[in-house]
């Protein structure tokens, strides 16, 4: 599998407080991949810098052989993504909001009618987006990134709020995206839901990326985690 998304030394601080250090992975077309670690130890730093929402101090973050920092507009043509908190216009419905992201994109009628299909809301979509539950807001947020049809797909805390028809159609999405040759970066809490369908799973640790799981490795993602946080084997 071709490598299509390349981290490279990346460091990253909020004022004196180090959140990443020198973190380096990368990612091929066709992979799964989940990053996991204890709450504040940068995931969701390390999403917003994946989808230039923040400029590294240090390091490097390539998509498709193009540079984030000097080649910006090229990376980001192959690249979408979803903060943990996906945000819309909320003046406007969720049917209006995947709209606009269509014509934003370039996209058709039946790329536009699929995303509506993918988000699963019904009716719902012609309520505005100020009344929608969190749950909701990820599903659309889901939907709306799929919708670029992008080569990496980028996601933070996708499962958060679904209910469990969300998290099992999310699976079969994210599922459909590898199929396609696409790539997918994820941060999770659920080591147990990520196995099911991640190839690697890395573990970030003190700002490093300290340990990756891969399929078919006799210790589970739950027990190679305690391993990094507990700092021994057993």
């Amino acid at each position: 599998m071709d490598e299509i998304l390349s981290v490279t030394s990346l460091s990253f601080s909020y004022g004196k407080k180090e959140v990443l250090q020198k973190l380096s992975l990368s990612l091929r077309r066709g992979e799964i991949y989940g990053l996991a670690g204890k709450n504040g130890s940068g995931k969701s730093t390390l999403i917003r810098l994946l989808l230039g929402l923040h400029t590294p101090p240090a390091g490097a973050v390539f998509v498709a052989g193009a540079d984030l920092c000097t080649e910006r507009e090229k990376a980001l043509e192959q690249i979408a993504g979803m903060p943990e908190e996906a945000l819309f216009y909320p003046h406007l419905t969720g049917a209006e909001n995947l709209t606009l992201a269509a014509a934003l994109y370039g996209k058709d009628e039946s790329s536009l009618a699929r995303a509506k299909k993918i988000c699963g809301l019904g009716k719902e979509l012609e309520r505005k987006t100020r009344r929608y539950s969190f749950g909701m807001k990820k599903r659309l947020g889901i939907a709306m990134t799929l919708l670029k049809a992008p080569s990496v797909l980028v996601l933070d805390e996708p499962m958060q709020g679904l209910d469990p028809e969300g998290i099992l159609t999310l699976r079969e999405l994210l599922l459909a995206e590898k199929a396609k040759d696409s790539a997918v970066f994820l941060a999770g809490h659920s080591l147990r839901e990520m196995e099911l369908f991640c190839d690697r799973i890395g573990f970030l640790h003190e700002g490093k990326l300290a340990r990756e799981w891969k399929k078919g490795e006799d210790k589970s993602p739950e027990e190679l985690f305690l391993t990094v946080i507990r700092g021994k084997e057993g």
